[in-house]
């Protein structure tokens, strides 16, 4: 192999050595870019997750909603109880209105 001959191959294996160090260098640094979207997407994820906890504590527990159940269970029976007592007040005043209509007489 000759001087020219010698430079050549050295040109070309710095070449070919070149071109593989800058690809590996663009990739680490698409990789490094990458993990860096991925800890901010991490660091977000993480702050509504705290969000959702807190939250999650000040929402009804199952024994909240269960006494909110007792406590309209009570008032529809009261209502109930209610309606029937005016069903029977109603009644009552057909009655009286009946009687008097008729005079006094049954």
């Amino acid at each position: 192999m000759d001087g020219g001959n010698w430079i050549w191959g050295a040109s070309l294996c710095w070449n070919i050595g070149s071109t593989i160090w800058m690809y590996w260098d663009k990739r680490s640094d698409k990789t490094a870019e990458k993990l860096r979207n991925l800890e901010d997407r991490v660091g977000a994820l993480k702050t509504d997750v705290e969000k959702m906890q807190v939250v999650s504590q000040l929402a009804p527990t199952h024994d909240d909603l269960g006494k909110v159940y007792e406590t309209i269970k009570k008032t529809d029976e009261n209502l109930n109880r209610l309606i029937g007592e005016n069903n029977q007040q109603s009644e009552m005043l057909r009655l009286i209105h009946s009687f008097l209509l008729n005079g006094g007489k049954p």
